[in-house]
């Protein structure tokens, strides 16, 4: 930039803002009337017209003292040429109907501004974030609760010879040896992160948010290794053939030969559900392959993405209904969900990342025939659009 356009623009900056000494009053608008500078002065008012996007605050315009400008430099011009004169004018009104106009529109422009962001703030109020942590919980055999999310990592207790640690990565892990039977119960609820726990023997189990399992501090030597459970969890058990493992989970109790499993019993959901992903499990008198999936009876073969996704950080839908979609969400979110006249069966396809807002989540969701709308009190209604 020159210093000619320096000079412009500082003028212009003192002038629009009141400071401009009568000296420099004089001198911005020698440079209006001079046509050469237009250009000039046309690029630092749309810069003072669109500077706004950063959020600085811009200078306050005395438009009645601008247009008594206007009207002097009009007089101060009639020693001018008609033609020349007239060409002059026309450019200066344009300039400063410019200034005028865009002062007008950045005045709309902050109050629409202003208004839409509280209308936002009134519509996302209510949105809740994804959980972001674990809010996991141990209750010891003799009655004390560790709560995972505040302890530090390291040692968190010495059960005889067995320590309960939490790593770096926030894993639990329980090891060494006993005698005494005893058991403790890992918590994990509604709107937490899955945790992870490695069991005594080194058999690893993932517990997803509304679930727990109860399990020894230590299996005994020459006895089953028996865990049991509620809600969702992922198993990779190491196998040892002098002690099965067994899960009991409701009615049901799932034998492993070897295996990686998933198995899904939350109340309220069709059944429990069991999906082999690798080894062999039995299931009362029914022996899983892997790929295979166990529910109320019947063997069918598994969809191990779907089945999985919980785990991997994903909401995963197979021709779901928007009840079990609901179900799903309000154990992650911890939300109460109310349905107002939606169809019993819109099945809802595919994943979504379990780590948006709620809101977000829901709008990726109302490609399907329904709605949502976020309340007060965690509350989603679920609801048909209107035709």
């Amino acid at each position: 930039m020159n210093s000619s356009n320096e000079r412009i623009n500082y003028l212009l900056q003192v002038w629009t803002s009141g400071k401009a000494s009568p000296a420099e009053e004089a001198e911005l608008f020698d440079y209006v009337r001079l046509a050469v500078h237009e250009k000039d002065i046309e690029n630092y008012i749309k810069f003072l017209v669109t500077g706004f996007a950063g959020e600085e605050v811009q200078p306050a315009v005395n438009w009645e003292i601008l247009f008594e400008k206007i009207l002097a430099s009009r007089e101060e011009a009639k020693v001018v040429p008609v033609r020349v004169r007239m060409a002059r004018m026309v450019s200066v009104a344009a300039i400063f109907l410019l200034i005028a106009v865009g002062g007008w529109w950045y005045v709309s422009y902050k109050a629409s501004k202003e208004q839409k962001i509280a209308q936002q703030r009134a519509v996302h109020k209510n949105d809740l974030p994804a959980p972001t942590s674990n809010r996991a919980t141990i209750q010891l055999a003799d009655g004390r609760i560790v709560h995972l999310d505040s302890a530090a990592n390291g040692q968190l207790a010495m059960m005889g010879d067995v320590q309960l640690v939490k790593l770096k990565n926030g894993q639990i892990v329980y090891s060494g040896k006993t005698n005494v039977e005893s058991y403790n119960t890992l918590t994990n609820p509604k709107n937490s992160q899955p945790i992870d726990i490695a069991l005594s023997d080194g058999s690893r189990v993932w517990l997803n948010a509304g679930s727990s399992i109860t399990y020894p501090v230590a299996f005994l030597p020459g006895k089953e290794r028996i865990v049991t459970m509620t809600g969702e969890a992922y198993f990779e058990v190491k196998h040892n053939t002098q002690a099965t493992f067994k899960v009991k989970v409701g009615n049901e109790v799932i034998e492993d030969i070897g295996t990686s499993f998933n198995i899904n019993a939350y109340p309220g959901e069709t059944g429990i559900k069991t999906t082999l992903v690798e080894g062999v499990v039995k299931i009362n008198k029914a022996v899983l392959q892997p790929g295979e999936q166990y529910l109320n009876g019947t063997i069918t073969t598994a969809n191990i993405e779907q089945a999985l996704a919980w785990k991997n950080g994903f909401f995963g839908f197979d021709n779901a209904d928007i009840r079990t979609v609901m179900r799903e969400i309000a154990r992650w979110y911890d939300v109460e969900v109310v349905f107002e006249n939606v169809p019993s069966h819109a099945p809802f396809q595919g994943k979504i990342a379990r780590g948006m807002p709620l809101e977000q989540l829901l709008k990726n969701l109302e490609r399907y025939p329904v709605r949502f709308r976020i309340e007060e009190n965690k509350r989603i209604v679920v609801s048909t659009p209107k035709p």
